[in-house]
């Protein structure tokens, strides 16, 4: 008798160590718009050392100066904080065709091979106001390269101070919006 209760302890067992219970979750993937845009270099300099300079201008090209990055639709746009001073009392004023400072994006890349998809850019000048440089229609991540140019035509011979070497600054701000 005491071997069958055992063996009926044991059988039963076995059934219960193999029972299953089951349960249920709802997974959910939330998906949010993003958009985020990264400067890779924060000085540009153009560099009038030349009479050639001064008659033609000069430009500086930044490769994948900018890296951004959507989920959707999207346009950049850029402006000046202030027009470019030297703190002594000179300046350029960027909303004068003479002396204005272009800005020209253009498609870049990012990583070996993940181009952004249809970047279209374009060349404004350079004001304190927000102007659109480019978009895209489709989502997507890249580099965007951007070309300045500063004026010729011996606009900036004049500012000068004393003689002596002359910097004039502003800060240049990028932004991302989604469309």
């Amino acid at each position: 008798m005491k071997k069958s209760i055992l063996f009926a302890m044991f059988l039963g067992g076995l059934f219960a160590a193999n029972a299953q219970a089951t349960g249920q979750t709802e997974l959910k993937v939330k998906l949010n718009p993003v958009q985020s845009i990264v400067v890779n270099d924060d000085k540009v300099v153009l560099d009038y050392v030349t009479q050639e300079n001064y008659a033609l201008g000069v430009s500086e090209t930044k490769n994948n100066h900018l890296t951004v990055f959507s989920t959707g639709k999207f346009k950049v746009k850029v402006k000046a904080d202030a027009n470019l001073t030297d703190g002594n009392g000179k300046s350029i004023a960027l909303d004068d065709p003479a002396t204005a400072i272009k800005i020209h994006a253009t498609q870049g890349t990012v990583g070996a091979n993940s181009p952004l998809v249809a970047f279209s850019g374009s060349e404004i000048s350079l004001s304190t106001t927000d102007q659109v440089i480019g978009g895209s229609d489709t989502a997507g991540v890249g580099g965007i390269n951007v070309k300045y140019t500063g004026a010729g035509s011996d606009a900036y011979v004049n500012l000068l101070n004393n003689g002596t070497a002359t910097t004039l600054t502003t800060n240049v701000t990028y932004s991302i919006v989604a469309e």
